[in-house]
């Protein structure tokens, strides 16, 4: 398997500024940056919310939180794709 070829292209365009290669990691450095923000506005909050107050159904929560945080990121990803997919299943 020969992918040196490949290889050798994209440094190219990386060296080259190639400008559509600058495009896309612009778009992906600014969805990054979008998403991390607003779950950072979001999740802070509520993460000190559900720490700090006592209230029914506390602990059942925390337990599903922490169970969620086991889930690979590859498995939410597929998911929300699913959910936001327009072909059915």
């Amino acid at each position: 398997m020969n992918f040196w070829p490949g290889i050798l292209n994209a440094l190219k365009m990386i060296l080259r500024f190639d400008p559509e290669m600058l495009r896309i990691c612009f778009i992906s450095v600014k969805v990054s940056l979008i998403s991390t923000t607003l779950a950072t506005l979001i999740g802070v909050p509520l993460g000190l919310l559900i720490g700090s107050k006592n209230f029914y159904g506390r602990g059942l929560l925390r337990l599903i939180l922490n169970s969620l945080l086991a889930v690979p990121t590859v498995v939410i990803g597929l998911f929300i794709y699913y959910l936001l997919s327009r072909q059915g299943a």
